[in-house]
């Protein structure tokens, strides 16, 4: 597969809303009891639970994989024994981690993650809406020692359906984070830049449904939880890096 030009290859996934004080929150979908639990008690999953790869049978089931670098699955039960659960923050490895589960390969290093699939339809089950990809993107902030991340902006990914032909590329403002200066810009297979966020406003993009590799861009004068994501069609990968240079326009 090498262009975005199926709409019917893009299955529903589960992309859950993200916490408003850190991203998405570490654990398997089995422990989501309530929403009510969920925001009280998940964001510190992933400070508790044990990190790493795992050589038992995963529940796959129990997958949660989230743009924003969480990995967390549970292993499948055995009786009498409780089933072993595991959750991995992949935006804070500091040496090669890399594991293969559920028809997904997720690697990570110093400063970047990817996720990646034997198919663009795999990709998008795993970390897609349905016929989009939801990003919400966080600030960070340091405050008395402690680390929060604040909401910024959301971005959605629309990819072509009954009702438009085009790729379209849409934000809003969903916190007060972001400065006045904050860019936000696409580049489409090696292109030119494309702005979405320039002068305090969001612009919509629109660009045609063949594509091979999509960059996505940010820079502000405030920390981001990550500034560049690539999704790379023809290889069914997508990557986020946490620190990334803004292109120079000429």
């Amino acid at each position: 597969m090498s262009a975005l030009s199926v709409p019917s290859l893009f299955a529903a996934a589960c992309l859950r809303r993200h916490l408003p004080v850190r991203p998405q929150s570490c654990a398997p979908k089995r422990l989501l009891f309530s929403m009510g639990f969920f925001m009280r008690v998940l964001p510190i999953f992933c400070l508790l639970l044990p990190g790493g790869a795992s050589a038992a049978q995963i529940d796959c089931t129990t997958l949660r994989l989230d743009v924003n670098g969480c990995l967390a699955y549970q292993e499948v039960e055995v009786f009498p024994n409780p089933a072993k659960q595991t959750a991995v923050k992949l935006d804070q490895q500091t040496k090669p981690f890399q594991i293969s589960l559920c028809g997904v390969t997720i690697t990570a290093d110093r400063g970047q993650y990817s996720f990646k699939t034997k198919d663009i339809k795999t990709l998008a089950t795993v970390l897609g809406t349905g016929l989009s990809w939801r990003y919400v993107i966080y600030g960070e902030h340091q405050a008395a020692g402690r680390t929060t991340y604040p909401e910024a902006a959301t971005v959605t990914i629309a990819l072509p359906d009954s009702f438009h032909n085009q790729v379209r590329i849409t934000g809003y403002f969903s916190g007060r984070y972001l400065p006045a200066d904050a860019l936000m810009a696409v580049r489409i297979d090696g292109g030119k830049l494309l702005p979405l966020l320039f002068n305090g406003t969001f612009r919509d993009v629109e660009i045609g449904p063949k594509m091979s590799k999509m960059e996505f861009f940010l820079k502000s004068g405030k920390p981001l939880h990550w500034e560049k994501m690539v999704l790379d069609v023809a290889n069914s990968q997508m990557t986020f890096v946490k620190r990334a240079p803004f292109p120079v326009v000429r």
